[in-house]
């Protein structure tokens, strides 16, 4: 299953999850600070929503990057001349210039770990000495639906074993970084409950995500049938008030020593 920001609908998508309490960059870096003038590089900047927030909070000299060319002309014409925008892939190189700090969000899930320890060393190649990694990422999702649905969560653990990432690397970040030789590596827990307060707008959010990703979850269970059946089934038991469903974070700072 590939899940990569592609058109305008999923970057709508992913400005309307903005609003949700469960994603918000303010309580994922509270109490994080970056230092004034600094240069700051969000990689895989998507809609901008970590590149917004940087800007309206701190004084720094932003940058962001992106894979895919729609995101940098996106976020180019969103920012203008207030950050620097460009189109990069930190899988094969590290930048060219090297910077106080880059922020990389929700992206080692897609990545998958082998990946990301990849992505990993060319940001540490793309940091100055003594310059901060900060990774955020959602650890658990799918999996951490209380369903007691045998047949749904058949269809939940084909899903999270045939996927192209890893829905549980945010529990790994930490130890991949430590083996990448980075220094003062600290890991905040976060748990996110996605209930009655959030459940409305989980539920929407969550008919997207399987819409634009319909393609890819036909591949995983090798029938269109199949997909519309965990669709339909995973919809109405995250419909259910009664049902738990919560994800973790792990936002993870470390130091290029």
């Amino acid at each position: 299953m590939e899940y990569v920001l592609k058109t305008k609908e999923e970057i709508d998508r992913l400005q309307t999850q903005n609003n949700s309490d469960g994603y918000s960059v303010a309580t994922e870096l509270e109490g994080f600070t970056f230092s004034d003038n600094s240069t700051v590089l969000d990689i895989g900047c998507g809609a901008g929503t970590l590149t917004e927030y940087l800007l309206s909070n701190f004084n720094i000299q932003s940058h962001a990057c992106d894979l895919v060319e729609d995101h940098v002309e996106f976020c180019k014409e969103k920012f203008k001349n207030k950050s620097t925008v460009f189109q990069h892939d930190i899988l094969e190189a590290p930048t060219k210039e090297k910077y106080d700090y880059i922020v990389m969000r929700y992206v080692p899930h897609h990545l998958g770990e082998e990946m990301f320890i990849r992505a990993a060393k060319n940001m540490k190649a793309s940091l100055n000495i003594d310059g901060q990694l900060v990774i955020i990422d959602i650890d658990g999702m799918f999996r951490n639906l209380g369903t007691v649905n045998k047949e749904l969560r058949g269809y939940i653990d084909t899903l999270v074993e045939k996927f192209s990432g890893d829905f549980l690397i945010g529990r790994k970040i930490a130890s991949i970084l430590n083996g990448l030789n980075f220094g003062c590596i600290r890991n905040n827990i976060q748990l996110v409950d996605l209930g009655l307060n959030q459940r409305e707008l989980e539920v929407e959010q969550m008919k997207e995500r399987f819409r634009l990703a319909s393609d890819g979850l036909v591949q995983i269970f090798q029938d269109e049938k199949k997909n519309r059946r965990f669709t339909e089934l995973f919809i109405e038991e995250l419909e259910q008030e009664t049902t738990s469903y919560h994800v973790t974070k792990f936002i993870v700072s470390a130091v290029n020593s």
